[in-house]
């Protein structure tokens, strides 16, 4: 829906879309169980995207060795 509402700016309506669902859990958690419990509940989904983060991060090409791709001058 937000790609067919703003193809052009989708990079824009989709952080409006993420901000709508993190205002209304927020909102959730501190109206039911307070505050810190919003607080607590963000530190918590931090902590849960690290090992994600870390696990599907690209590798990066290995180093070449000195002079195994170098190419001759001249």
């Amino acid at each position: 829906m937000t790609l067919a509402a703003a193809p052009e700016t989708f990079e824009a309506a989709l952080s409006i879309d993420t901000l709508g669902y993190r205002a209304l859990f927020g909102g959730l958690f501190a109206d039911n169980l307070g505050v810190e419990s919003a607080v607590w509940f963000g530190a918590a989904l931090a902590m849960a995207s690290l090992p994600v983060t870390l696990g599907t991060r690209r590798k990066t090409a290995p180093a070449a060795s000195d002079g195994a791709t170098r190419m001759p001058v001249g």
